[in-house]
């Protein structure tokens, strides 16, 4: 209940702000460039609304956060927990409408022009571009169109982006864009080629576009870093480095005695890292290991040496200290979670399902694909808002990664689960071929799924009654408006009439 009140007093700020706010600008969506003045220091409000059928592209010179849409959103617009992008996608219905805030990272210092680009287009996007370092592992598999990733580069002065890709299965072709990107000319321009494998730095360009094409469906991690860093303690980051450095590594925020569980992946080149000074060894190459950290390591600094054994390195680095916490799912077992507590599937070799199917018993819900040197659950790392896809609704078809031929890695495959509903959720997989949402969870007496329906029905009457009583507020604000300017009119006629008066009497 005090979810909703929350949410009904959001509602009327929105409202508000929606009415008696001149900070807004209303647009169709309909291709080509789009011009907006920006003031000094304020924030507007970007409506835009479908005249037309299509899936179209809103492409932005800086972020915004996305406050509301309708119809059928893209997979990463998740309003609940806030979304921030430089595109907006959608494939639109005439009648839908996105409700952008801009500007977003920083105000705007002085007047200025906003130029943006709507098109028309049949890629896809992804919007997990604001925090460094970018990574996540997603399935490509439609090769008939291509995928653009986006990325923003504020301090292009001293640091530039550097990206990585790594195939798991598939086949694919990277291109980044070599120019500037300019409103006034189409996406899909001045793009060059470049290997997965290798490290691409992209200059000073203000905003970086990937454009991933597959020749052969299949799973593939993107990884971008912006500086040259390589943080230790942190569960799981990624390490840039061109040049030899010391680590000193901290470890009073942890909790020990414990044992501490490291992954190192180099993604590009190689890396020598060595930890025998909090009791493991040198390692040249991938590896994991398990490390005992008494109460002793609570107090002091620790040098961990890191050397590239080749000019560039970019390693993918877990770090975690203690036992996992997580709960192993099996198959087709409904399996009970709090919020915010993760679930683990471990995924089997399995070649002749498509998709895993997960169901919950709350709408709403996170999921990620994880990849191991080990099958040991304490080597993976923890859901992070940079990693994981939203899913809308109940239930999740997510790609088999075992059903691609073309396999370029040999590691054990997992997905990972959360949600942050306030009651605690039920989950169910499967392996399926078919994309049906059929609820085969069982209920005793159908007293469950008549529970639901009660929820259902409340939620359904309390929207009603918080859109009724917006609008009555609404038009007693109106009211207060007019009957304040009538009140004004009527005294202003009464002290002209009085000084009429007074007038004619000095006259007389």
């Amino acid at each position: 209940m005090q979810k909703n009140i929350f949410l009904f007093f959001i509602i009327l700020h929105s409202l508000y702000i929606l009415a008696f706010s001149d900070n807004k600008y209303e647009c169709d969506i309909v291709e080509g460039a789009k011009s907006f003045k920006i003031l000094k220091e304020t924030k507007y409000n970007l409506i835009f609304n479908a005249i037309n059928d299509g899936n179209y592209v809103i492409i932005f010179p800086d972020y915004f956060q996305i406050l509301e849409a309708t119809g059928e959103l893209h997979e990463d617009v998740d309003i609940i927990k806030e979304s921030y992008s430089l595109v907006y996608t959608q494939k639109f219905v005439k009648g839908n409408y996105v409700i952008l805030n801009y500007p977003l990272s920083h105000l705007i210092k002085e007047d200025t022009i906003l130029k943006i680009r709507i098109e028309k287009t049949d890629a896809d996007f992804k919007f997990k571009t604001i925090a460094y370092p970018i990574l996540f592992t997603m399935a490509v598999n439609d090769c008939q169109k291509p995928t653009y990733i986006v990325a923003f580069n504020e301090d292009k002065t001293n640091n530039y982006n550097t990206y990585v890709g790594k195939v798991h299965s598939g086949e694919f072709i990277a291109s980044y864009r070599t120019t500037e990107f300019d409103p006034d000319y189409p996406l899909d321009k001045d793009f060059k080629e470049f290997s997965l494998s290798n490290a691409v730095s992209f200059g000073s360009l203000s905003v970086n576009i990937i454009k991933l094409k597959c020749k052969e469906p299949g799973i593939i991690s993107i990884y971008f870093q912006k500086w040259d860093f390589f943080g230790f303690t942190k569960d799981v980051d990624l390490g840039l480095s061109r040049y030899e450095l010391i680590i000193n590594a901290q470890f009073s925020d942890f909790q020990l005695p414990a044992n501490a569980y490291i992954q190192i992946f180099n993604l590009v080149g190689n890396t020598s890292i060595d930890l025998t000074r909090i009791g493991g060894k040198r390692y040249d190459n991938d590896f994991y290991t398990k490390i005992y950290l008494s109460s002793n390591y609570l107090n002091g600094n620790y040098e961990i040496p890191v050397s590239n054994l080749t000019e560039t390195a970019i390693t993918l680095k877990i770090f975690n200290v203690g036992e996992s916490t997580a709960k192993i799912a099996k198959e087709k077992e409904n399996i009970f979670a709090l919020k915010n507590k993760i679930i683990i599937i471990p995924l089997k070799i399995i070649t002749d399902k498509k998709y895993i199917k997960i169901s919950s018993s709350k709408n709403n819900f996170y999921w990620d694909y994880h990849y191991s040197q080990v099958d040991d659950s304490n080597y993976l790392p923890s859901l992070s808002y940079r990693t994981k896809h939203y899913q809308r609704g109940r239930f999740a078809f997510i790609d088999n990664p075992y059903k691609y031929t073309k396999l370029q890695t040999n590691y054990y495959m997992f997905i990972s689960v959360i949600h942050y509903n306030d009651e605690g959720a039920i989950f169910n997989y499967e392996y399926v071929n078919e994309k049906r949402e059929n609820d085969n969870r069982e209920s005793d007496n159908g007293e469950s799924n008549n529970e639901e329906n009660d929820i259902n029905t409340k939620d359904i009457w309390f929207w009603i009654i918080v859109a009724a009583i917006a609008i009555v507020i609404i038009i007693l604000i109106l009211g207060v408006v007019i009957c304040c300017c009538f009140c004004g009119k009527k005294r202003n006629e009464s002290i002209i009439n009085i000084n009429e008066q007074n007038i004619d009497k000095l006259v007389e």
